[in-house]
């Protein structure tokens, strides 16, 4: 009996058979053309900075800066460096994102340019793999080249592919598209390689983002609709039945990489989920889901209003408005119906129906996520294959049924031409909003201007800018919106730049009141005091903040041994930097490690230059790789000691 994969009544589109229709050149056009278009799309990214997340995860996390540091950085939340001592810093302990910004920092140092480079590549990387995934799956060149030309250039990417925060999505989607497609070659010729190639996969998908542990339900689907026998399937035959238990034996490996990687993350993030200060709960969840569907949906099909943030809020029973919940309800159940009937089509549409679901499953549990951020387009980056799958082959089908082979396959490429070019435009255009910090929250604001968090990046941005008009408009309109800690500090800020330093006060004053623990307001309200000559009220505000802000203890504790000494009182001062240089291997806190900078001049000045010496060699030890202002100030001037 001869093999070829043909078509059936019910099948999803065009389908590989001994000769494609398209095929000999296409087999090498169709990967070149995407791969090119896949880097363009996103190119006007390349010449922007570091932002956003990037400035604290990259810029100044000395985690992947420091070489001997590597093994904490893998072993740690993505978020550790900014921890109090001891503790995650975060819900996201994501080894193969860690991995990756350490090899980018090895290779590009703080040269944004490189990294950008790098995140474009792994986007034609994942666009390639989805072109030849589907190619396994039995589309044509044509029907899959269409889906992998959608793919590359859709403006949802613009947030995975331009911020080089967003890279966890690049990496799933290597390591996701990886698996599968090893599962699929290994139970057509099966070899242990193979296996161990997809085992790989699926690690690397855990390991870079959290919905990665959605990959064995992803294999049990892939197993369950493209069984082997099915390519032996002759036209007119009926399908022979596949193994029983075949799906689940293929799945069980991958249940267990993420049964490992889930307790491996428990041990580290200390707890399931870390808990907000935000109260939704599952009620809120499940009245805000048709919204966030209907948000998913809109982005996919119609992706022209783009931006970091959006103003989908949690629903709640007092605000189940005709907007906000009954119509998305209506969208929600059209769109289910809709899926499930191209699910039906044939088992290309079916698989694609279970990736769009399965990988976006996890952004509607809303319980995990700020009230400002409970969408985000980088969410869709793997999601949005799955509904190409639904549509394009099922609508490939319908024009070769009506104008033929030929024809219907220039119809759909043409549509799918003429599609990509504003697409491609979209992107390239929102690509350069993520090239500058106040490009990118003039953008947020304008996409959600109820955003109070966004108003306040913003005018941090305006300030770093020389704006500070602009910028205290921007703060006062986020404390209009809804006051927060982060605002009023930065108006303080703001505030002591423009000589207001009564009001800067007061602002401290009320972040204090109203968050004890917020370590940040105790620190610079005792430099204001101790600028203003009110040493004893800097010493009294520094211990206060010591005392309410244990996990920021050390960096208090420096501060105040400084503070002390400044005051000609010695031994005080020696035994709190003492207490502080005690904790300085333990905490990651550039601050708290400046103490044996200063635990060294304490020893330089009153006539021990070995121990001075020695207290400045640990210092640099200490901060390698740290690229903070301070950090670099104040390992010059070690060296230059050291040097005298």
């Amino acid at each position: 009996m001869a093999r070829s994969a043909v078509s059936s009544t019910r099948s999803s589109g065009p389908v590989r058979r001994a000769s494609d229709p398209a095929g000999g050149a296409a087999r090498w056009v169709w990967p070149l053309v995407l791969a090119v278009l896949a880097v363009a799309a996103f190119a006007s990214a390349t010449d922007g900075a570091f932002v956003y997340d990037d400035a604290r995860q990259i810029a100044a996390n000395p985690l992947i800066q420091t070489p001997g540091r590597v093994g904490e950085a893998l072993a740690s939340d993505v978020w550790a460096f900014r921890a109090d001592a001891g503790q995650a810093g975060s819900n996201y302990w994501r080894p193969a994102f860690v991995g990756w910004l350490i090899v980018n920092e090895r290779l590009f140092g703080m040269d944004p340019a490189g990294w950008h480079a790098t995140s474009l590549l792994l986007h034609a990387l994942v666009t390639l793999m989805a072109f030849f995934f589907l190619r396994r799956l039995g589309l044509d060149s044509r029907v899959a080249g269409v889906c992998g030309l959608l793919f590359a250039v859709h403006p949802v990417h613009v947030e995975s592919v331009a911020w080089i925060s967003g890279s966890p999505d690049l990496l799933l989607g290597v390591g996701v598209l990886g698996a599968l497609m090893a599962v699929h070659a290994a139970l057509r010729r099966p070899a242990w390689w193979r296996w161990a190639l997809a085992v790989a996969g699926g690690v690397l998908a855990v390991a870079s983002k959290e919905v990665g542990v959605m990959l064995p339900l992803l294999v049990l689907a892939l197993v369950a609709l493209f069984p082997p026998e099915a390519d032996a399937t002759v036209e007119g035959e009926a399908t022979p039945k596949p193994k029983k238990g075949r799906a689940v034996l293929a799945a069980a490996p991958f249940a267990a990489v993420s049964a490992v990687y889930l307790v491996a993350r428990q041990s580290v993030i200390g707890s399931f989920a870390q808990q907000g200060d935000w109260t939704h709960g599952p009620l809120e969840a499940a009245l805000t889901a048709p919204a966030i569907l209907t948000f998913y949906l809109r982005q996919t099909f119609l992706p022209f209003t783009l931006g970091p943030m959006y103003p989908l809020r949690p629903v709640t029973l007092e605000t189940l408005t005709v907007t906000g919940f009954w119509l998305p309800v209506v969208v929600m159940l059209a769109a289910f119906g809709l899926a499930v009937w191209l699910a039906r089509r044939g088992p290309v549409s079916a698989f694609g129906f279970a990736f769009f679901a399965l990988l976006l499953l996890p952004a509607f549990n809303v319980t995990a996520f700020p009230p400002e951020h409970l969408v985000h387009d980088r969410y869709l980056y793997l999601p949005l294959l799955g509904a190409l799958l639904m549509v394009v082959p099922p609508l490939a089908a319908w024009a070769t049924r009506r104008m033929g082979t030929a024809a219907g396959a220039a119809r759909v490429l043409a549509v799918a031409g003429v599609l990509a070019v504003p697409l491609l435009v979209v992107s390239w255009v929102y690509s350069e909003a993520w090239t500058g910090e106040e490009a990118l929250w003039e953008r947020a604001v304008e996409t959600d201007p109820g955003s109070a968090s966004s108003w306040t990046q913003y005018a941090t941005a305006l300030r770093d800018a020389g704006r500070p008009g602009p910028a205290l408009e921007a703060l006062d309109r986020s404390l209009a919106l809804r006051p927060m800690a982060p605002a009023l500090i930065e108006r303080a800020e703001l505030l002591l730049e423009v000589g207001r330093t009564d009001e800067a006060v007061q602002n401290l004053q009320t972040v204090i009141a109203s968050s004890p623990g917020n370590p940040a307001p105790y620190e610079r309200l005792a430099l204001i005091q101790q600028g203003q000559g009110r040493v004893a009220d800097a010493e009294v505000t520094l211990r206060r903040g010591r005392e309410a802000a244990p996990g920021q203890a050390c960096s208090f504790t420096t501060n105040l041994g400084v503070l002390l000494y400044v005051q000609g009182r010695r031994d005080e001062a020696r035994a709190e930097l003492e207490r502080a240089a005690a904790q300085a291997d333990r905490d990651p806190n550039a601050v708290c490690r400046t103490s044996v900078f200063h635990l060294g001049m304490f020893h330089a000045e009153n006539g021990d230059p070995a121990a001075a010496r020695a207290l400045w060699t640990r210092y640099l030890a200490l901060t390698e790789g740290f690229r903070d202002e301070n950090s670099v100030q104040f390992r010059q001037a070690a060296r230059e000691r050291l040097g005298a």
